[in-house]
């Protein structure tokens, strides 16, 4: 029963630290005049859904970098005071050990969404780099690519090893997210100012 608890505690406060990375997103997007139509949480993590993505590089850059920023502080947050608590109380307990695994989770988030594979935080910063150099198309379609190719060696990473199934399913969630957003951006830039 104790190991339901668990399981049902670090659950609940993962998806808890998912909506608050979200939320370092939407803050940021508001902050600089964009509306946030709403939030979803999936099993591999959440989308904040905008009704415009910016196109001014510095704060798509920003904006990208808000949720990871949120993952790393709470990561942070929970890995120092389990340090200053496993003094006092043993590591054995469980409500330390919670304490450790959200933390642990939360700066592994942190590493993950950063790495540049569209449309992750780090390919959304990729892309912001890019589009100060190139049109915004073709910034989302070398960042688009990039997170394609990034989906595919992962997606071979997950075949090759035992128990892949995970890194399988989050290569074809990359891909298709990558696909659909290249699509969307080419459409909605294509569209611009056409009533």
């Amino acid at each position: 029963m104790a190991s339901v608890c668990t399981g049902l505690s670090v659950a609940v406060l993962l998806f808890t630290c998912v909506l608050l990375h979200e939320l370092g997103h939407s803050y940021v997007a508001k902050k600089h005049g964009t509306n946030i139509q709403g939030i979803t949480l999936f099993l591999f993590g959440g989308v904040s859904s905008l009704e415009d993505i910016p196109r001014n590089p510095k704060v798509e850059f920003k904006m990208a970098l808000a949720g990871p920023s949120i993952s790393l502080l709470i990561g942070s947050i929970l890995i120092i005071f389990y340090e200053l608590l496993k003094i006092d109380i043993p590591v054995s307990n469980p409500y330390l050990r919670l304490v450790w695994l959200i933390g642990y989770i939360n700066i592994v988030l942190f590493i993950f969404n950063l790495i540049p594979a569209f449309p992750m935080d780090g390919g959304r910063v990729l892309r912001a780099v890019l589009a100060g150099r190139m049109t915004y198309i073709k910034a989302t379609r070398t960042a688009a690519n990039v997170g394609k190719m990034f989906a595919i060696f992962m997606g071979i990473f997950g075949l090759i090893i035992p128990g892949g199934l995970w890194f399988i399913l989050i290569a074809f969630f990359i891909y298709i997210g990558a696909s659909e957003e290249e699509k969307s951006t080419q459409v909605s830039v294509s569209l611009e100012g056409v009533k």
